[in-house]
C-alpha cells in the first residue's frame, strides 16, 4: 500500500510539473493542454504499471517542477526561487541520481538558453552575464549537495 502510494504521487507531480515547465514556452492555455496530454503517456504507463520504476517517475515530477524556479532564479535574481529550484533539484537527485545526469542536459539546457534569450532580448530583468553567472551558482550548489 506505502508503494502504491508514492506512485500516486509521483504520477500526479507529472502534470502538474509538465503544467509549470511548459509555462515557460508557451501560454497557459497551451501549457494546461500538455499538462492534461502528459497523463495519457504510454512511457509513463509502462513504468509505472509493468516495470514499476518509482524512483524514475518520481524524479521526472520532482525535476519538472524544480525548472520553473531555476528559470525564476536565472531572470529574476530571487533568492526565494533559489531555495526552492535547490530543494526540489536535490529531492529529484536523491530520487534517482543517474537520471539528474541526463535530466540537466535535456531540460535545464533549454531553460538555461530560454533565459539567456529573455536577457538579450530584454524581456526579463536580468543580463545575460547575470544569467551565466546564476547559471553557474545553481550548478555549483547542485553538483557539491
Amino acid at each position: 500500500m506505502g508503494y502504491m502510494l508514492v506512485q500516486l504521487i509521483a504520477v500526479l507531480l507529472l502534470p502538474v510539473g509538465v503544467f509549470r515547465f511548459a509555462r515557460i514556452w508557451v501560454e497557459d492555455r497551451a501549457a494546461s493542454y500538455a499538462a492534461l496530454g502528459s497523463v495519457f503517456l504510454g512511457a509513463l504507463a509502462f513504468l509505472v504499471y509493468q516495470a514499476g520504476q518509482l524512483g524514475d517517475c518520481r524524479f521526472r515530477g520532482l525535476y519538472l517542477n524544480a525548472l520553473p524556479y531555476f528559470y525564476e532564479w536565472l531572470t529574476e535574481a530571487s533568492g526565494r526561487s533559489l531555495v526552492k529550484g535547490l530543494a526540489v533539484s536535490l529531492a529529484a537527485a536523491a530520487a534517482h541520481h543517474v537520471t539528474l545526469i541526463f535530466g540537466v542536459v535535456l531540460f535545464a539546457g533549454p531553460v538555461l538558453w530560454i533565459a539567456l534569450l529573455d536577457a538579450r532580448d530584454e524581456r526579463v530583468s536580468g543580463s545575460v552575464g547575470g544569467v551565466f553567472s546564476r547559471a553557474a551558482v545553481f550548478g555549483v550548489v547542485v553538483l557539491g549537495a
